[in-house]
């Protein structure tokens, strides 16, 4: 190795006027040192792999390459819009003050009915029975899926049934609180005290938090904004971690009371949410409880319905920006939309008017993997509609509070539930030789649901075309070589077939059943293993 490179004490001359900022990856910062090396150093090319001066190059190049990196994500991750960390989303909503939707659990009925053979007194069955259903997934993995009895029942002998309504997941509980949950942690008496829960998913509206002297358990108050309270309200926040659990914040003595030193900080909450709770009829069948007689069986007669997940990262990252801008107030049609959305439980919001004075509101809730979220569908084949669910119907009621409250003096808000209109589709795609019928069949199914029909981003009112079809089958599949979209209609028109607008309503959502409403014809191509 030349002594050049060892050299030391350079004049002024030396040292580079001016370095390109835009040699940011390790290659470039690699060719820009080397060429100010050759510039102290003539006699050195920089091109023997052997040379520990080129070694060190390409070191401070790697180091260069990974803190332009890290530098980049820092700066992306602290802005909405850029953010991609789940985390970071979730922070900086909550800077704005929008507090995410948690889980929400199925719910459904549950038949018990003894054995033909028993004979004997009635058999009871407590509230808060945990019966299961074994799913097999995709992977091949088996999810047990909890549910609890919503009430105390009783099952008379000789094959006799009752039936009782269940919820997904189960009750967070302990004796040794009086049933007042389970202990989180010993207040200090410190201002901002935070306490993690033990167990997650924690699911919409089912937070109870007690705070006990060891004599009393005093009920503490969910909110949303500690700011807006004082130091004699018994109140706190739940702050949602990107993990999925949650954890309690108390106020520092003057927004929002400090528990007192020394006393029990305890949670009741039910465990569980989300699309894995909606079962189809018959999978309900074991008893966790051993105590319960053995004469006694259960299943579902029906499926259970109305599970969501927590609210994704699209959906905060969309709502906190909104929710922010309308700040607190309901003048016109965007904020009360924005307000509505802002609710937990509630993902889309549309607002239409004929007077100013009386605004009605259409909301849906998260998406529940049924094609009428929010409702049973009892109502209508081609138009769903149906009576809403006890949980939407909670939905509804906290809307009504949150907005209207907000709105002008004198003008009232009347919400009501969404309708879900379905839409005809038919296409017709030329397979590559080697391509699977059945897979593409299901490929292409995944596809629109998760795309141009999909709930997240169809909302009220939308239309679809079919340049939406087009686009999404074709920027997402690499084994189609050709196609056409042959049928595209809403079903509840006069069409039969051929491509006519599709545009919804207000308080519309257009929805598609893969199962019935979905042809896809190949022509002939591909490999037929249908």
């Amino acid at each position: 190795m030349s002594d050049d490179i060892l050299r030391i004490g350079y004049s002024p001359s030396y040292i580079p006027q001016s370095f390109d900022y835009t040699s940011r990856d390790y290659y470039a910062i690699r060719e820009h040192l080397i060429e100010v090396v050759k510039s102290r150093i003539p006699e050195w090319n920089g091109e023997d792999p052997a040379d520990f001066g080129l070694a060190l190059v390409e070191a401070f190049a790697y180091l260069g390459d990974l803190m332009s990196y890290y530098i980049d994500r820092a700066g992306n991750e602290a802005f909405l819009p850029t953010a991609t960390r789940r985390q970071s989303v979730l922070n900086i909503a909550r800077t704005l003050g929008y507090v995410p939707t948690r889980p929400i659990p199925a719910t459904g009925t549950a038949t018990f009915t003894t054995e033909v053979t028993y004979t004997g007194a009635d058999i009871s069955v407590p509230k808060g029975t945990v019966i299961n259903a074994s799913i097999k997934r995709e992977n091949g993995y088996v999810d047990t899926v909890q549910f609890t009895t919503d009430a105390a029942i009783t099952v008379a002998d000789e094959g006799a049934s009752t039936t009782v309504a269940i919820t997904e997941g189960y009750i967070a509980d302990s004796v040794s609180t009086s049933n007042h949950g389970v202990v989180v942690g010993i207040s200090d008496g410190s201002p901002d005290q935070e306490f993690e829960l033990p167990l997650s998913p924690v699911a919409h509206g089912s937070l109870e938090v007690y705070v006990s002297d060891g004599v009393t358990w005093t009920l503490w108050n969910e909110v949303g904004h500690l700011i807006e309270y004082t130091a004699l309200d018994n109140v706190y926040e739940t702050r949602l971690m990107a993990d999925g659990s949650v954890v309690l914040v108390f106020g520092d003595g003057v927004t929002g009371r400090i528990p007192p030193t020394t006393q029990t900080i305890s949670a009741k909450f039910r465990v569980g949410g989300g699309l894995r709770g909606n079962l189809p009829a018959g999978t309900i069948v074991n008893i966790e409880d051993s105590g319960l007689d053995v004469n006694l069986s259960v299943t579902n007669q029906t499926s259970t319905t109305g599970g969501t997940d927590e609210e994704s990262t699209f959906s905060i990252r969309e709502n906190a920006a909104t929710g922010f801008r309308a700040n607190r107030r309901a003048v016109n049609k965007d904020d009360i939309e924005t307000l509505a959305r802002g609710v937990e439980g509630c993902y889309a919001a549309s607002a239409n008017a004929t007077v100013w004075s009386n605004v009605s509101l259409a909301i849906a809730p998260n998406y529940d993997s049924s094609l009428s979220p929010g409702l049973d569908g009892t109502v209508g084949t081609d138009v769903i509609t149906g009576n809403p669910t006890t949980t939407f119907n909670d939905i509804k009621a906290a809307v009504k509070a949150a907005v209207e409250p907000l709105m002008m003096m004198g003008s009232s808000l009347t919400v009501r539930n969404p309708e879900y209109a379905k839409v005809q589709i038919g296409i017709t795609v030329q397979l590559v030789d080697t391509a699977s019928q059945a897979f593409a069949t299901a490929d292409i199914k995944r596809i629109l649901l998760d795309g141009p029909l999909s709930f997240e981003r169809r909302g009220f009112g939308g239309s679809l075309t079919a340049a939406d079809i087009y686009h999404a089958i074709f920027s997402n599949t690499g084994y189609i070589t050709g196609g056409t979209v042959d049928d595209l209609f809403r079903k509840d028109t006069v069409y039969t077939s051929g491509v006519y607008p599709t545009d919804a309503a207000w308080y519309e959502v257009l929805v598609l059943d893969t199962d019935n409403d979905l042809t896809i014809d190949f022509g002939g191509t591909g490999i037929s293993d249908l």
